[in-house]
């Protein structure tokens, strides 16, 4: 192996290296002060706004009814998600974005009737009522259908919800 002098040895960094060295390590502090300083402006900001909790107590037409502690503004929706209103529940009175502010009792009914919107090849377009558990075979004794109506649609079982809108296609 062959000897090396003192010429081969590192050489030192040229100004421009430094100043580059400088600049990336001036970044990095840069980046770290800014972290601890937001870091510390959002604990602060998590302690002085006090949470404040509202009861809600649901009953009625719910899987899981009970009494649900929650942030007041959180919507109605949540809260219900939470109960789980089961497939026939009536909640068509309900504000269900609207925010919480204070505790309330809250009973489900089961819905009498479900609300259907029929068009498409029919002879008149309505609104309709039936009763829950109707499905879409169900509704071929129910309403006109235009001559030109695909009487294959009525084949399917699916079970209507409230609100839905059934297009009846043509056979053309």
């Amino acid at each position: 192996m062959p000897h090396m002098s003192s010429k081969d040895a590192i050489t030192p960094l040229r100004a421009a290296e430094w100043a580059l060295a400088g600049s990336l390590l001036l970044i990095l502090l840069s980046l770290f002060v800014i972290a601890k300083i937001q870091a510390r402006q959002c604990s602060k900001g998590t302690d002085s706004i006090p949470i404040v909790l509202v009861m809600i107590q649901i009953t009625g037409f719910v899987e899981h009814p009970g009494v649900f502690e929650i942030a007041r503004g959180t919507s109605l929706e949540e809260v219900l998600r939470k109960a789980k209103p089961k497939r026939f529940a009536n909640l068509r009175g309900l504000d269900l974005r609207s925010p919480l502010s204070h505790s309330m009792e809250l009973t489900i009914e089961p819905l009498q009737s479900l609300r259907v919107q029929i068009q498409g090849a029919v002879e008149k377009s309505e609104l309709i009522e039936v009763v829950p558990g109707t499905r879409i075979c169900h509704l071929k004794q129910i309403i006109s259908l235009a001559d030109s109506a695909d009487l294959r649609f009525f084949k399917k079982r699916r079970l209507l919800s409230d609100g839905d809108v059934i297009d009846v296609p043509s056979s053309f």
